[in-house]
């Protein structure tokens, strides 16, 4: 059962201009700030994660209140991405026995993100 579903797609170079991005504690976690400074290519990393919250925001039919931080993009031993959730939102998911699944593509000047909401097996 798909409880919901989210796309987002980002160009990477528009987040060039965006300094609130760079600060830790507005749209991202020190975790992950850390992870774009560790990155091959630290602008499309951010716009990865900046358009996976995007796409999670568009898969919840009611969201609840919730800070950028209180979802962080994690990777895998394997690369794969996944989020934590953290607060309200951890609650929310918790309470609502859902899972998130996240998918994350980069091609050219863009970043696409796509994720869904199901239930917990």
């Amino acid at each position: 059962m798909l409880i919901g579903l989210g796309h987002d797609i980002q160009l990477i170079a528009e987040l060039t201009t965006v300094e609130a991005l760079k600060v830790p504690g507005i749209f991202f976690t020190n975790i992950e700030c850390l992870y774009f400074s560790q990155s091959k290519n630290p602008l499309q990393s951010m716009a990865a994660t900046f358009s996976a919250k995007e796409a999670l925001f568009k898969a919840l039919v009611m969201p609840p209140n919730f800070y950028w931080t209180d979802v962080e993009v994690r990777h895998n031993s394997r690369h794969a991405p996944y989020f934590e959730f953290y607060g309200s939102l951890a609650e929310h998911f918790q309470l609502q026995g859902w899972t998130v699944h996240l998918s994350i593509s980069h091609s050219g000047d863009y970043v696409s993100t796509v994720v869904a909401i199901s239930p917990q097996l």
